[in-house]
């Protein structure tokens, strides 16, 4: 998963860039340049976020050196953590989805045990 696409998630869960800045304790300039491409994210900052959405630190931390690499070797070797980072993001995104879509709202419900005012319905 890109740093950008990490950055948009955090700041969409905060509800704003200066609002996830200041969760992760850096001032939101930076986080802007880090989304631009203009600054690289700072590891303790990478491993913030991770815990702040919940996802695996070493993918984020790996989209931070794979967006600061200045050469193709290094780019390379960072370039199979973001990709299965990415796809483990598409796949979660499609499991939340399918789960969505296949979970039956509490009205669609079976009722199968009725006791006085309480009704218990399983799904």
């Amino acid at each position: 998963m890109e740093i950008k696409k990490i950055i948009e998630m955090g700041e969409e869960k905060a509800g704003s860039l200066k609002e996830l800045a200041l969760i992760v304790g850096i001032a939101p300039n930076i986080l802007t340049d880090v989304k631009a491409g203009r600054k690289h994210l700072p590891v303790i900052i990478a491993s913030k976020l991770g815990d702040y959405l919940d996802l695996d630190k070493f993918d984020i931390v790996a989209a931070g050196e794979f967006a600061k690499a200045k050469d193709e070797s290094a780019r390379n070797y960072w370039r199979p953590f973001v990709e299965t980072a990415r796809a483990a993001s598409f796949a979660i995104a499609l499991l939340g989805l399918v789960t969505l879509i296949v979970t039956p709202a509490p009205v669609e419900a079976a009722p199968i045990l009725k006791t006085g005012q309480q009704t218990l319905c399983i799904m």
